[in-house]
């Protein structure tokens, strides 16, 4: 028998309609007969007499049993409550996101986007990236590339990573609305957290508001705010509907969703999802299971109750959307350079003689003279150095070397790793002093291991007089025989979980048939863990290869050649947060328009007004994968006591996930997650390690956990309580031509931190097994930091032409330039709100910094024809974001920071320690336990560094300085739905953006004025000695700006671009800053500044073709700015040394440009009813990108004008749906 070769999604799929057959009969059987209710209804609202309610005649009756009953037994529209009933194909005339009441769109002036179930249900839209595919000036992360450049490469900002201070990015957030940021969200007008991204299973629309809309939310994003609309349980209404989707490369998914009246007056729906999504490259997974249950309750006529809970479980290990940086070729160009750590020679596969030994030390009798003997690890990696060896560099990490999941080894990097280095606290097993080791104890003590390099930074053409580039980014493989992008999942080992809970319970009362209340509660409860250790530093995304023959013990080293990548930093970080939200809002509606008299003229009004309180409680709480058990050498003295251990603070130990097993350096097998220890993975391994007692390697069993750690500002807990008060009033005038809008708010934001610092541990990552205390966070807050602004929406919207008898008779007779003026309106709105930030932000002087502002101006004209069959915005926009935070400066402040908090008061220390009488060749020297410092070299350390210790010691506490911007957008909006026929309907979306920014980083650069002059001026004259440390490395203390061996940042043994304080510098922080002020008002990066997209469908309503229904979508996006070449004017250079003249400055007159794309999606359905006509059962079927095959986008261009890095291009998906209604 032929085995089957379907893909287990199709035959899942299969299985599920065949089951779905089997029990269908049953379910209608047991569906009870209609009570004289429902016959009723069917009556009443069965207007094409098929026995079953459709969508539409369903809608209507829903929004009449959602109206109040008055006095005098007229139907009073509950305010608060949208009618659906002439919502229409991809177009919905009211909705409550305008004003937080029920409004016809066309009297808003806003720019305001409604996207319907239907429109939802033709596109396969299941999330807020889905709908963006569709909308104006929207961008989700289908079509855009959200990444943080970090040390010269891009962050993946799809498949997630999280900062140091914890927090997380993903596919939740990878949206862009005008070009400003990532949108706020809402979920029934309430704030929601914006990491919990929806769901369309219990979605029944979903409404987009560009820009500030303070008459919503008085604080948020200047981009805009998505709201999702969902289900709720409707009365005197029993219907189920069961849905099965299966997809492209064995996605899959399955929703329930339940309405049951219970009697009159009471109703309960029910919906459940079970969701497996689909990736190319494997292994991947994401795994969401979401339920919800929602009530509807009406004891009297006039009031209303609703609840709402839902339970939301996600477990993603999502694949890398971006390409790593090519650490291969370059081995392979230079001869594989292959090192014995034996004997340290470098032998090649090209022929080249072997070069070597590589010493440690001049004092190893090997040693012959410095014109002959390389010393130093700086020898072979240094491209001045004359022993340089292209392709090949130590890399001064311990390494635990996983393969398919599993521990390979663990081994130190070095012999001489805990031998009086500061790697491996071994003071065990100490080697010899150097200068009484023998000739073999060199030869071990030499022992170390080696992996490829990265490339040299390639000159400036000599025609450009120019002898470097400021910036030159890391650049991706795109060899596809070394990494095929399109099967593998090099980001394996990342994985994160969300668990959430959202309540929400309303009472909606009619107090008069005027006056209606609302008294809400909104809850959202959510963790979230991360293990994005591949995202989290500069090595996430290279790929290495393993470049060491052997192992240090002489063994032969099988994964030899072998391609792997890394994570040094290997964090978890929890993250639990609450968002309680309690609001009341009181509408009133007066008519004057039925009274006698000159007051008539005085309009309708609509006024409300709401008051409401928001508190959010976030914890950030850090873990570090760290050694705790095992052989006791190998630990701190006391863990308890906080001190540091060598896989948490300094992050000294690598975990290599390999890619394959071949010499060749290529990727033949993705990543399988090994977990962390508290999440099914490995808590323990033999460390190999150096015993200078028994001169042997020797076996160390270790264990290792997620244990607390103190990092900075990595843990803490932040509230915020927003108390807000709005008014608002509409209007209509002479005769519902004139229709003005009104919005004053104010917002009072109260912010507490508290950070988890313990005594004396400033600037320490510390190990604390036993968690957190218990004392840590409880009711212990710092200081209120206050918040608060008022804001106003004014704007109004006028229908000339409308009522006038002489065109309203024209426009029944035929003529299409008088239904054209009928339809007519012209708007105008502006608003403001403000983004209260999530913590306290200060500059680098201690100065709070002003609260990010919004301002939105939107102006256009509207257009509805042929009984709104045909309704068309076109809307001309400016948005401004002001005092914004700038995260694309977190890398140039970032090494500010270092410069004056790591760099220069490290080296004022030791100038201090020098002076007062200790001797830097000491193992002991700056060891401040040994050798504390007293309170009169304290005082004399901050008079040689220029600034206090309260100062920067304040600085991690708050989450180090910041830097803003001013953001701007500026464009145009269009939307157009028309419904020619019942049968079919079309929309239309195009967008114009321009988005820059200006005033960026003023308060870095107001710093760097202010400190550079000292950091060039700081001088020891009477220390120009140049000292050998225990170890072996130099330390010169003459002058700060040139001397070298005092920091990480200043290290003797390194010849990059952080050997000395001038050239961490001149080759991080100021080019970056000249790029960052040099593309003030330039377009913002991959911003396609033009738009389109024309969606349709048909479906026939009779015939032999009744049922059929088909449809798609065309998308089109201009090119879009991806860079800029170097400015090559020699006044414009940099000169960060003397006889180097470096090109920093972009080129604005000559950009770089994406091309154009064009999209196209298309979809077929089949409808029928069987059951009797009591089930309605689709048959769906969508291809996504039928023309796209996939391959490579470049997101980040070179000076020279080749592309860096690139993003994947995700090929053609297809999903077939099928869907049962009973």
């Amino acid at each position: 028998m032929k085995k089957s070769r379907l893909p287990i999604n199709l035959r899942l799929l299969a299985l599920q309609i065949c089951a779905l057959g089997a029990v269908a009969p049953a379910i209608a059987q047991q569906a009870p007969a209609p009570t004289p209710a429902q016959a009723k209804d069917l009556a009443t609202y069965d207007t094409n007499k098929n026995g079953v309610l459709d969508p539409d005649e369903l809608a209507a009756m829903q929004a009449a049993q959602r109206g109040a009953v008055s006095a005098d037994g007229t139907v009073q529209m509950n305010p608060f409550t949208v009618e659906t009933d002439k919502d229409s194909g991809y177009y919905a005339q009211n909705t409550l996101f305008g004003s937080r009441l029920n409004t016809n769109i066309g009297d808003l002036a806003a720019s305001i986007t409604i996207v319907t179930k239907q429109q939802l249900e033709d596109t396969g839209a299941l999330d807020i990236n889905d709908v963006f595919l569709f909308e104006a000036n929207t961008e989700g992360a289908g079509t855009y590339t959200p990444s943080l450049l970090n040390r010269g490469t891009a962050r993946d900002g799809i498949a997630g990573y999280s900062n140091d201070d914890g927090i997380p990015f993903g596919i939740a957030t990878a949206n862009r609305v005008r070009g400003l940021g990532s949108a706020d969200t809402a979920q029934n007008n309430y704030p929601t957290i914006s990491r919990l991204i929806f769901d369309s299973y219990n979605t029944n629309s979903v409404e987009i508001s560009r820009g500030p809309n303070s008459l919503l939310f008085g604080t948020g994003s200047a981009s805009g705010i998505v709201n999702q609309s969902t289900s709720e349980a409707v009365l005197n209404q029993r219907h189920a509907t069961l849905s099965f989707r299966g997809g492209s490369y064995g996605a899959w998914r399955t929703s329930l969703g339940v309405n049951v009246p219970l009697g009159t007056k009471v109703a309960v729906y029910a919906a459940a999802l079970y969701d497996e999504k689909g990736f190319q490259r494997k292994p991947s997974q994401e795994t969401t299971r979401r339920q919800t249950v929602a009530m509807t309750y009406k004891p009297f006529p006039k009031t209303k109750i609703t609840g709402y809970f839902e339970h939301y479980d996600n477990f993603n290990a999502r694949p890398n959307s971006g390409l790593p940086t090519d650490i291969v070729t370059p081995w392979l160009n230079a001869g594989k350079p292959s090192w014995d750590p034996t004997t340290q020679m470098v032998t090649f596969s090209n022929g080249r003689a072997p070069a070597g030994p590589y010493l440690i030390d001049s004092r190893d009798p090997r040693f012959v003279s410095t014109a002959v003997s390389p010393v130093g690890d700086g020898a072979i990696s240094g491209s001045t150095s004359a022993f340089y060896i292209p392709g090949i560099t130590f890399p001064g990490r311990q390494r635990i070397r996983y393969d398919q999941g599993k521990v390979v080894d663990f081994w130190v990097d070095s012999a001489l790793a805990g031998a009086g280095a500061t790697t491996l606290p071994l003071s065990t097993y100490a080697a010899p002093t150097a200068a009484n080791r023998t000739a073999a104890q060199w030869l071990a003590a030499s022992a170390r291991y080696t992996t490829s390099a990265l490339p040299t930074n390639p000159r400036p053409p000599a025609s450009t007089g120019a002898t470097q580039y400021g910036t030159w980014y890391e650049q991706s493989v795109t060899d596809k025989s070394i990494y095929d992008w399109e099967k593998y999942n090099i980001q394996g080992a990342n994985y994160g979980t969300q668990s959430a809970k959202t309540f929400n319970f309303e009472i909606q009362q009619q107090i008069l048939s005027n006056l209606n209340l609302q008294l809400g509660w909104f809850r959202q409860e959510m963790e979230e863990n991360t293990h994005y250790g591949l995202g989290q530093v500069n090595d996430a995304l290279r790929l290495f290869v393993d470049t060491n023959l052997k192992l240090l013990d002489g063994t032969p080293n099988p994964y030899y050649g072998s391609p792997y990548v890394q994570d040094w930093q290997v964090d978890d970080f929890y993250r639990p947060e609450t968002n309680n939200n309690v609001r009341a809002v009181l509408a009133y509606e007066l008519d004057l328009t039925k009274r006698e008299g000159w007051t008539k003229w005085l309009g309708k009004h609509r006024l409300s007004a709401l008051a409401s309180r928001q508190d959010t409680r976030i914890f950030n709480l850090r873990y570090r994968l760290s050694l705790d058990g095992g052989d006791p050498r190998f630990l701190p003295a006391a863990a308890t006591t906080g001190t540091p251990f060598n896989w948490s603070g300094s992050a000294t130990i690598a975990r290599y996930y390999y890619l394959g097993k071949n010499s060749n350096g290529q990727v033949t097998q993705g990543i399988q997650r090994p977990g962390a220890p508290d999440y099914g993975g490995g808590d323990h391994a033999s460390l190999r390690f150096y015993n200078w007692n028994t001169q042997a390697y020797n076996n160390a069993e270790m264990s290792f956990h997620n244990n607390a750690i103190y990092a900075g500002n990595a843990n803490g807990v932040t509230t915020k309580k927003l108390d807000s008060r709005s008014f608002s009033w509409q209007a209509t005038f002479w005769e519902d031509r004139l229709l003005p809008t009104f919005g004053w708010r104010s917002d009072k934001v109260k912010i507490r931190q508290k950070g988890f610092q313990p005594t004396g541990t400033a600037g320490t990552a510390l190990l604390y097994p036993g968690g957190f205390g218990t004392d840590a966070y409880a009711g212990i807050l710092g200081d209120p930091f206050f918040v608060k602004g008022s804001t106003k929406t004014q704007g109004g919207v006028v229908k000339p032409f409308i009522g006038w008898n002489t065109i309203d008779r024209a426009a029944e007779n035929g003529s299409f330039f008088a239904g054209l003026l009928r339809g007519l309106s012209l708007r105008y709105n502006q608003s403001s709100n403000f983004n209260a930030p999530s913590s306290i932000q200060y500059d680098f002087f201690g100065v709070p910094l002003p609260k990010p502002s919004g301002k939105g101006k939107d102006y256009g004209i509207g257009l509805s024809m042929f009984n709104n069959k045909l309704v068309a915005r076109l809307n001309w926009y400016e948005s401004t974001d002001e005092n914004a935070q700038a995260p694309i400066a977190s890398t140039v402040t970032g090494r500010t920071v270092r410069i004056d908090n790591s760099s220069a008061r490290d080296w004022a220390r030791q100038v201090v320690r020098v002076r007062n009488g200790q001797d830097p060749s000491d193992p002991n020297f700056d060891n401040n336990t040994v050798y504390p410092l007293t309170d009169a070299m304290a005082a004399q350390i901050q008079a040689v560094w220029g600034l206090p210790f309260s100062l920067t010691e304040s600085w991690p506490a708050f989450g180090g300085p910041q830097g803003t911007t001013t953001n701007i957008s500026k464009g145009k909006e269009l939307e157009l739905t028309y419904n020619p026929s019942r049968s079919w309907t079309m929309k239309v979306t195009a967008g114009q953006q321009f988005a820059t920014y200006k005033n960026a980083l003023r308060e870095l650069s107001s710093w760097i004025s202010y400190r550079k002059p000292m950091w060039e001026s700081m001088a020891a004259p009477d220390l120009q000695t140049v000292y050998t440390r225990s170890n072996g490395n130099k330390l010169y203390l003459g002058k700060y700006w040139t001397g070298y061996g005092f920091s990480g940042d200043a290290n003797s043994n390194t010849t990059g671009p952080t050997s000395t304080p001038s050239s961490t510098y001149a080759s991080i922080v100021e080019p970056g800053l000249f790029q960052l002020i040099s593309q003030e008002g330039a377009r913002t990066a991959n911003l396609r500044e033009y738009s389109g997209s024309f969606l349709s469908s048909y479906n026939f309503q009779k015939g032999a073709l009744k049922g059929l229904g088909f449809g798609g979508s065309l998308r089109w996006q201009s090119k879009a700015t991806a860079g800029y070449y170097g400015e090559t004017n020699p006044a414009r250079y940099a000169h960060p040394s003397p006889g180097e003249s470096s090109i920093v400055y972009p080129d604005l007159n000559r950009p770089i440009y994406l091309p154009a794309e064009t999209h196209v999606d298309v979809f077929v359905s089949y409808t029928r009813k069987i059951m009797n006509d009591k089930t309605r059962v689709k048959f769906q079927l969508n291809v996504r990108d039928v023309t796209e095959s996939g391959g490579l986008q470049p997101i980040l261009f070179q000076f020279d004008g080749t592309p860096a890095q690139y993003r994947i291009k995700e090929p053609r998906q297809w999903f077939a749906t099928t869907t049962l209604d009973f």
